[in-house]
């Protein structure tokens, strides 16, 4: 009975571990890729995707967003929707990063 409860107390900490990662990637990359005058408002991430309203002082920032999420080898794929100019916070838009499964 006890060595049951510490099986499925590891198996439990060994998801939550394993899961976690996931998104401390998603970080990593956003981190490495936003240039400084660009905004997340929100962010929402799965294992499939990032998703953020985004706010981009310049269409230079937003241009290097763009090419730097393009360019990294985790990205399958980038999407921008909703782009509205607003002239308190430059330029806002709806950004979906599809990532790549990661490898076994």
């Amino acid at each position: 009975s006890d060595i049951r409860h510490l099986q499925e107390h590891l198996i439990k900490i060994k998801s939550i571990s394993t899961n976690q990662n996931v998104p401390l990637e998603h970080l990593t990359l956003l981190q490495a890729v936003i240039p400084y005058d660009v905004n997340l408002i929100n962010l929402e991430t799965n294992r499939e995707k990032i998703v953020a309203d985004v706010s981009a002082s310049s269409t230079d920032g937003l241009n290097q967003l763009l090419n730097d999420l393009q360019s990294a080898p985790s990205v399958a794929r980038v999407y921008i929707g909703d782009m509205k100019r607003s002239a308190v916070s430059g330029i806002e838009f709806h950004l979906s990063v599809y990532l790549k499964p990661p490898k076994s």
